[in-house]
């Protein structure tokens, strides 16, 4: 009988942890991306039973010692995980009759440090709600002054608020990867997050709706896409205030705003999901030394509802993506790129998205079929989508 090799049997592990219901696509799809960069170009062919420990050993000391292209920093988070996922499927194998021992059970993984949240100033938090459009201020503000994740934020409905008692209960999520999805929160903790006074008076400003409504429902109706947000909410918010946040930030904002009230860290963990407090000292120890108590409930309250009530000046919601200027104008983005890098259009980087000002597109001279296209309108307008 030919022995089973490690790549015959990633395959089968793969799809029986798939059957088994019990991981989200996004930790299955991580999984299956490390077996197929790190773990299998290494011991594929190989056979289960001649892997040996010390063969392991040196996988992972070789997975440790390589740099990020970027950074030009040791890769421990990947190889713990890379490791981890080798682990585990060997176990699996031994429980299965396949080994009759796991040789990475010997073989001590690497912790890297702890990654800690950065301090954010209540300046930065008012000019980011200034700078966000203002048909998303309210799902921005109570995003972040509830802690709810994106996709946690954008399933609330109606009846998670409790305006009486003064909480809004973050009760599902509809994952950014799975658009179709609605589950429990992660790790399937519940939580009941106290309404702050600013939650409070954009919640009851809001139009309303039947229980089962959502409280943020998209334009077209349904969920916000995240996509969307992403492209022409936050990106050009992003812009407009000069500052490098994602999305997920939110949600350590609102517990850096907690420990500057002097709140229990109990209570904050309790609302935030935290079941592990080593976790939450270790990512917000130096926001508890350092801002603890040093923020007043009324004066931050009273900052943040007036960035709220600042309206977005028209013309700085004037920013398109290089591919979205060259649809508006119904020309081909190389064209738009070579304008940029000859200077004629300005272009803000903002990560990966270059941007382009709006109303800078009317200065350069544009294409012949695009001067007829506007003419025939009757105008020389952009088209506004």
């Amino acid at each position: 009988m030919q022995p089973v090799t490690l790549q015959d049997f990633a395959s089968r592990w793969i799809r029986y942890r798939e059957g088994e219901g019990r991981l989200q696509k996004t930790t299955l799809e991580r999984d299956w991306s490390l077996l197929r960069g790190q773990i299998l170009p290494a011991f594929g062919q190989k056979a289960l039973v001649q892997l040996t420990a010390e063969d392991v050993r040196n996988f992972y000391a070789s997975l440790c010692q390589e740099l990020n292209r970027r950074t030009g920093i040791p890769q421990l988070h990947t190889a713990r995980r890379a490791g981890a996922v080798l682990h585990k499927m060997l176990e699996d194998a031994v429980n299965l009759g396949l080994l009759s021992n796991n040789p990475a059970r010997r073989v001590p993984l690497v912790k890297p440090a702890e990654t800690s949240a950065r301090p954010y100033s209540l300046e930065e938090i008012t000019t980011l709600i200034r700078s966000t459009r203002d048909d998303f201020k309210p799902f921005v503000l109570v995003s972040i002054l509830t802690g709810a994740r994106f996709g946690e934020a954008r399933e609330l409905r109606w009846h998670d608020v409790d305006l009486e008692r003064g909480f809004v209960y973050v009760r599902r999520q509809r994952p950014t990867h799975e658009p179709t999805v609605v589950r429990a929160p992660k790790r399937g903790i519940v939580r009941a997050v106290e309404m702050m006074d600013p939650v409070r008076t954009v919640l009851t400003s809001l139009p309303g709706g039947s229980p089962d409504d959502l409280i943020f429902p998209a334009a077209g109706g349904g969920p916000i896409d995240p996509s969307y947000f992403r492209r022409y909410v936050w990106t050009p918010a992003l812009a407009r205030s000069g500052l490098r946040l994602k999305p997920h930030e939110m949600r350590d904002i609102f517990v850096s705003l907690l420990i500057a009230f002097g709140e229990d860290i109990m209570r904050i963990a309790r609302q935030t999901g935290h079941r592990n407090l080593a976790v939450f000292f270790s990512h917000y120890a130096h926001e508890i030394r350092r801002t603890s108590g040093t923020l007043s409930r009324t004066e931050t309250y009273d900052r943040l509802m007036a960035a709220y009530h600042t309206s977005v000046e028209p013309a700085n919601l004037g920013y398109v993506s290089v591919s979205q200027a060259a649809k508006l104008l119904g020309v081909s983005w190389g064209w738009l790129f070579e304008l940029i890098r000859r200077g004629r259009l300005p272009a803000v980087r903002q990560g990966r998205v270059l941007l382009i000002p709006r109303d800078r597109l009317k200065e350069v001279g544009l294409p012949r079929a695009f001067r007829m296209h506007a003419a025939g309108k009757g105008s020389n307008e952009i088209p506004v989508r």
